[in-house]
């Protein structure tokens, strides 16, 4: 799985994070990503295409939130995939 933060919003209040090659997906997993996010001070959307393997996750922040904090929310992110991947 490759994660990247896809583009900022046009708006400059949140940005794009696009996750590729996702072999699986279902409710579970979305509702944890969403909780991340809320918990470092994100609402978020997030838009599947499970055929392809493209996950959009579009982010806005509740409150400032520096750029290691959406860091850390990417790499939580797939360190959840791969444990979801290997169970």
């Amino acid at each position: 799985m490759k994660c990247e933060i896809y583009g900022e919003l046009l708006n400059g209040n949140g940005v794009k994070i696009r996750l590729s090659n996702v072999e699986y997906i279902d409710e579970n997993i979305i509702s944890d990503w969403k909780a991340i996010l809320k918990h470092n001070g994100y609402t978020s959307v997030i838009q599947h295409e499970i055929s392809s393997g493209f996950v959009t996750i579009t982010c806005r922040p509740t409150g400032k939130i520096p750029l290691i904090n959406i860091t850390i929310i990417l790499l939580g992110i797939v360190l959840i995939l791969r444990f979801m991947h290997v169970v």
